[in-house]
Order: structure tokens, then sequence, then C-alpha cells
């Protein structure tokens, strides 16, 4: 079940990175930011499409969002909250260790 409703208001993430993997509620699933995406750092978008996959919003249909790139998953998520500051880690790492190159 997606974090976010259709019709919901979400923040991007004021840190959000080109390049890095940002994941859904359910680890499985995520997306990379593209440059593009980086621009809407601390909008308001609106929730258009909500999936276990991800999120459309109104504002910029051509891209799917995770959970990870709204400041209310980070505020609002309990189980996030022990681990303090989320860092997600950059693509290049993330293929080194599941590829081991």
């Amino acid at each position: 079940m997606p974090f976010f409703s259709v019709g919901e208001k979400v923040i991007v993430r004021h840190d959000i990175q080109t390049g890095m993997d940002y994941k859904m509620e359910d680890p499985c699933e995520g997306w990379i930011v593209v440059s593009e995406m980086a621009s809407y750092k601390g909008k308001v978008l609106t929730i258009k499409k909500a999936s276990k996959a991800g999120y459309r919003c109104r504002e910029c249909d051509e891209w799917w969002w995770s959970d990870e790139m709204f400041e209310e998953y980070l505020h609002r998520n309990d189980c996030c909250a022990e681990y303090g500051d989320f860092e997600p880690a950059p693509v290049g790492d993330l293929m080194a260790m599941i590829y081991g190159t």
C-alpha cells in the first residue's frame, strides 16, 4: 500500500540528489533521480497516481517518484526515526555492492 494518497500534497526533499536511488517503503521498489527531477527541490507536488512501485505527480507527470524523495516521508515514517537522517547510497556504490566491481 502506498504511503501517500492521490491528491495529497508533498514537498520534494531539499537535499535530493541527481543519480541517487531513493526507495519506496517496500525496499524492493525505488527510482533514481534524473537532473530534471532535482530541479523540483523544496517544491510542492500533488500526487496524481499512487502505486506500490511509486508515484506520478500532477506538476511533472513524466517521472516516477518514491517515498524517500519527499520530506513528509522522512518526518512521518516511524520506522526510519530510529536511524536518524537518511542518506541514500550513490548509484555507483550500489552497483559495486551488487556486482562486486
